[in-house]
């Protein structure tokens, strides 16, 4: 079998009868659509994507560096995506209103056919059972297990072990992409370096947890290859983000033995002879600071002539809208007996924050100066994006990392963070 790297999850899987390629993403062009870039830089035309030409592609989920509309119109619109089986799948409904007509859910307990005697066994992740997936691969006899975005979680890890038996290949996330500490205004530069140590050394923990549990012949590094755009493009020194090289070398300081696969764009690799096609170049944050500096330079949809720019004088007064919206997190507050009270904030670049509070549902209009919750939250964000979330064109998990900022007072309210994926009317 032969593996093929592009960027971040992006992954040609390709044996003798089959040709699977998981989470297609390339920005081409610039400024973005949805406010994230490939890292580092993609060199991929749109006629290069298209002469992939996969037999079948492989959604783990629809984040915006996995799911991407305009890569997936690059291919046939009969070309089987397969996707894991969700409780209320909207990305089956996702991948269908791009124009897909044949979509295969992976049912609970069974594999999913390929070409010839290939299959695969793609089941919801155990730490986020609504959005995220793991798949299990099999081609040319060789198995192979895309973890994506997924944190360690040692039963899923043991069940699909004990599914799978011996693993050819693992493809291991080496670091976790998110909005701390980087876009939070309460952390001074020390606290978000001491915070960015520990979440990279908590993500080759990770890494080196899957190893450990799985004990794959080879492991393939990958994820975390995506960038915020604008002035947030600057603040990746404070990411957590590591390096493959890294990652690999604490692994196997603590005595894990595998064999490292570590591929650039377009690289391949055989997994057979292990041959490798091109060479693998270590680019990080530092090296890379000159298209850090090009992506911070590039305006962003909701800026003065941008696409969905709403200028001051069409701004108006949104806590109704704020309230129809609140009204639906309280209901699903009920649905998953979260006991959450806490309240937070939008600043919206207006004198006054909107409120809301998720003990009763109110929501009203106060000044920075006024706010006297002991644990709250306030979001950063545009005028024109919090309209856009508020009515449903956006969803909180695809927004809140390249667009807002953050901040904190107490300790973080894991149950209000999951329930802004249901402020909307």
């Amino acid at each position: 079998m032969k593996i093929t790297y592009y960027v971040n999850t992006m992954v040609l899987l390709e044996g003798k009868n089959t040709r699977l390629l998981c989470d297609p993403w390339i920005t081409f062009d610039y400024p973005s659509g949805n406010g994230w870039y490939n890292f580092p830089q993609s060199h991929m035309s749109r006629d290069d994507v298209a002469a992939i030409r996969p037999d079948y592609i492989y959604i783990t989920h629809t984040h915006y560096d996995h799911f991407d509309p305009e890569t997936l119109s690059l291919f046939e619109r009969s070309t089987p995506i397969l996707i894991a089986h969700y409780e209320a799948n909207f990305t089956e409904r996702e991948i269908r209103d791009v124009g897909f007509t044949d979509i295969r859910v992976s049912e609970p307990g069974k594999r999913l056919p390929l070409n010839g005697s290939d299959s695969c066994w793609i089941e919801p992740s155990e730490v986020y059972k609504d959005v995220d997936s793991v798949g299990l691969i099999c081609i040319d006899g060789e198995k192979v297990i895309n973890f994506n975005d997924n944190p360690f979680h040692e039963g899923q890890v043991t069940r699909l072990q004990a599914i799978a038996g011996e693993i050819d290949v693992a493809m291991i996330p080496f670091g976790a992409h998110g909005p701390y500490p980087m876009f939070f205004r309460n952390l001074s530069d020390e606290d978000k370096q001491q915070a960015s140590d520990r979440r990279r050394q908590h993500s080759y923990q990770n890494f080196s947890d899957y190893i450990k549990a799985l004990k794959p012949k080879q492991v393939l590094p990958f994820g975390g290859g995506l960038v915020a755009g604008s002035d947030k493009a600057l603040c990746y020194s404070y990411s957590g983000i590591g390096t493959r090289t890294d990652a690999v070398k604490n692994a196997k300081q603590s005595g894990l033995k595998f064999r490292e696969i570590l591929l650039s764009e377009k690289c391949s690799y055989d997994t057979q002879t292990g041959e490798q096609n091109g060479a693998y170049v270590e680019k990080t944050h530092t090296s890379e600071k000159d298209y850090l500096l090009q992506i911070a330079h590039l305006p962003t949809q909701f800026e003065q002539g941008g696409k969905f720019h709403i200028d001051d004088s069409e701004r108006i007064d949104l806590t109704a809208l704020f309230a129809a919206a609140v009204a639906r997190q309280i209901k699903w507050k009920k649905r998953l007996h979260y006991n959450t009270g806490s309240s937070y904030f939008f600043d919206l670049g207006e004198p006054g924050l909107y409120r809301v509070c998720l003990k009763d549902g109110t929501v009203n209009r106060v000044t920075r100066s006024a706010i006297n919750d002991d644990v709250y939250e306030i979001f950063f964000l545009p005028y024109s994006l919090a309209v856009g979330l508020l009515t449903r064109h956006y969803i909180w998990s695809n927004i809140k990392t390249q667009y807002v900022d953050y901040f904190r007072q107490g300790e973080m309210d894991i149950e209000m963070l999951m329930l802004m994926n249901y402020l909307h009317v």
